[in-house]
């Protein structure tokens, strides 16, 4: 009898070795499969908000505006492309800001360097042709 309460509970124990991984994987790639969308819908957030700020920036450098992405409504309302399909509107919003932030400083910044660069450049033609 006790030979057999002892089989049994091996029995047991192997059959919890055997299933407990295939539980584990099964929960692990739903888990991942849930989670790699996530993580794509942040990523299509930020690019997105990357290109709409590189525009704003911009332009905004071309006009001699100060740096200020906050005035642009875009930024502000932060779901330009968003769709349901994206998940949490508040996630996409966010990423959607962060990208947008950085293309517009980046694009900013070069735009103004090139305007004063042309600026200095025009400077130098015109003290030349006085000369």
């Amino acid at each position: 009898m006790r030979a057999l309460h002892r089989l049994a509970g091996y029995a047991f124990a192997a059959g919890l070795l055997v299933t407990a991984p295939a539980c584990g994987t099964a929960f692990t790639v739903r888990a991942g499969v849930g989670g790699d969308y996530g993580v794509e819908s942040q990523r299509r957030a930020y690019a997105r908000g990357y290109e709409v700020g590189q525009d704003q920036g911009r332009s905004d450098a071309r006009k001699g505006n100060r740096l200020d992405y906050e005035r642009h409504k875009e930024y502000r309302d932060g779901t330009k492309g968003y769709n349901k399909r994206d998940g949490d509107r508040g996630n996409y919003r966010s990423a959607f800001r962060n990208g947008f932030e950085r293309g517009y400083s980046e694009a900013y910044a070069t735009n103004m360097r090139d305007r004063d660069r042309d600026r200095d450049r025009d400077r130098d033609r015109d003290r030349n042709r006085r000369r």
